[in-house]
């Protein structure tokens, strides 16, 4: 929206111009009157833009993170909108964003994990012997490197990172997000 507003700053300032061209160019008809004009310098206008950053801030987040999630547009999107949004900035926003991103992707992650831990625990209760045979040792592995967080101390990548990795979908009317 930065860049909106320094189209509208530079129109301003060539308020003549646009005059000229008017008089010059048959085809030109969207010249604002003197009246429009002087609205575009009230200060109401600077208040609407700062009251519109206000919020754009608050919620433009949130339409990311879902945007994220159509696997047709992914990061790439976010990635353009942002530069087109924010021009030169969009590196910092983009970086604010992708920290929130992963927060949210961990504080999920975390939740599942333990339901998934709180499950099998009670699995475990219910369970009147263990017999250690050749599948036994590989369960018991199993819920010993999920519950020692061996997969988050690796240096592999998150199912995120895998996911934005992947290419992304085709843009056309066949995609069913349900499918």
């Amino acid at each position: 929206m930065d860049s909106d507003f320094g189209v509208l700053h530079s129109a301003l300032e060539s308020r003549e111009i646009f005059c000229q061209l008017e008089k010059i160019d048959s085809n030109f008809k969207l010249n604002p009157s003197v009246e429009e004009w002087e609205m575009s310098n009230y200060p109401i206008v600077t208040l609407m833009k700062r009251k519109f950053d206000y919020y754009w801030s608050l919620c433009n987040l949130a339409f990311a993170v879902a945007t994220i999630l159509d696997p047709r547009l992914k990061f790439k999107f976010v990635e353009f909108s942002y530069t087109e949004i924010y021009g030169h900035d969009s590196k910092m926003h983009l970086n604010r964003f992708h920290k929130v991103l992963t927060d949210v992707y961990y504080e999920y992650a975390n939740e599942a994990r333990n339901l998934s831990k709180s499950t099998s625990d009670l699995d475990d209760s219910n369970s009147s012997t263990t017999e250690i045979d050749n599948d036994c040792i590989l369960e018991s592995f199993s819920k010993f490197a999920s519950a020692s967080n061996f997969n988050e101390m690796a240096s592999w990548k998150s199912e995120l990172d895998c996911y934005l990795d992947e290419p992304l979908l085709p843009l056309d009317g066949a995609f069913d997000i349900l499918y």
